[in-house]
């Protein structure tokens, strides 16, 4: 699952169709009437992946898709805060010319954030990556 913070509107419907109650959303009230999401957290270590949660969302800001990367050694890091989430959709956007899952293309302006953040950072590599880059040196 991905969830795209630019999306999002913090209305908790994915975390109220969730059978398995394993996405937080903590929101405050702004001053024009919008919701600020202070919390969203997804456990993918009580996920099911039924995808109830992506049909619910009327954003589609929470899709299916993304690496394949929850074969972990610690249980734990697979619960996942904002950031991580962000950081997750922020890289499958890079690596699939910033289209979402779903087939829309980013905004230009979430396309002209992560291409900044990109040059800010190396780009994080997925382990499949690491062990084919491992297997075709010398």
């Amino acid at each position: 699952l991905l969830w795209f913070d630019e999306r999002c509107t913090g209305c908790s419907t994915c975390a109220q169709a969730c059978p398995d109650g394993c996405i937080l959303v903590e929101t405050k009230p702004n001053a024009d009437g919008s919701l600020e999401k202070v919390r969203y957290e997804i456990d993918f270590r009580l996920c099911m992946y039924c995808g109830l949660c992506v049909e619910a969302c009327p954003y589609q800001a929470i899709q299916s898709g993304g690496v394949f990367e929850d074969a972990v050694y610690e249980f734990d890091t697979m619960y996942k805060n904002k950031d991580s989430l962000t950081k997750l959709a922020q890289e499958y956007l890079r690596r699939n010319d910033y289209t979402y899952p779903h087939g829309q293309r980013a905004p230009q302006d979430v396309i002209e954030l992560i291409e900044v953040q990109a040059k800010q950072q190396p780009r994080p590599v997925s382990k499949g990556e690491r062990v084919v880059e491992e297997h075709t040196r010398g």
